[in-house]
């Protein structure tokens, strides 16, 4: 995908976020968008759009009580037919933004929100699109121009938030899908996380068998 069309498509989303916000959130809103992936690297090729999102309930309200009012608001406003079986009744809420955000663009790839973490610690370029629902950039070619790996502190933070998990309990596949997940991140980030878990030494007895 050229870098044009791939800056076209970011402002789409920016464009829907900010529309879906302003106008849509009753029931739910993107409270974070965080787009991740070659365009926010600045890589030459350029593949799919790749956003972490979180959407949040911003009301209490009780799903049933409201259905009919909001599916006929669904139906009016957006143009999506009423759901076809409970599920898809009992989750159109928060599956809605998702959906409006995307527009059935198969170049966008909606990630969920705790996978930016993994994503983050890899220290590559990420750039924060909204905060707490509120749009930081209206505009994608600034956010593409902001686009920074988290620092080493945030990157800290992150690990000692409880990720990656310490599998000092674990075993196994769940051992060796652990050393895995180190291994894509630098060097500084992965002994922090093994200082962290005390692990050192039996990581790298792992990796050098």
């Amino acid at each position: 995908m050229k870098s044009k069309v791939a800056l076209k498509k970011i402002q789409d989303v920016i464009d829907r976020i900010s529309f879906w916000n302003s106008n849509h959130s009753k029931f739910y809103r993107v409270k974070s968008a965080t787009l991740v992936g070659s365009m926010a690297r600045n890589e030459v090729s350029i593949g799919d759009i790749d956003i972490c999102m979180e959407v949040e309930r911003v009301n209490e309200f009780c799903a049933h009580e409201e259905k009919e009012d909001y599916t006929n608001w669904r139906k009016e406003a957006l143009g999506y037919a009423p759901p076809r079986d409970f599920s898809s009744g009992l989750h159109m809420y928060s599956l809605d933004v998702s959906r409006f955000v995307k527009n059935r663009d198969g170049r966008i790839d909606l990630l969920w929100w705790n996978q930016l973490n993994p994503i983050s610690l890899t220290m590559t370029p990420i750039v924060n699109l909204v905060q707490n629902g509120i749009l930081i950039f209206d505009s994608a070619t600034r956010a593409i121009s902001c686009a920074k790996p988290i620092t080493l502190e945030q990157g800290k933070e992150i690990i000692e938030s409880g990720f990656p998990e310490n599998p000092r309990q674990l075993k196994g596949e769940f051992w060796d899908s652990y050393c895995n997940t180190l291994r894509v991140y630098p060097e500084e980030i992965r002994n922090y996380i093994l200082e962290r878990d005390n692990n050192k030494t039996n990581y790298h007895e792992h990796t050098n068998a």
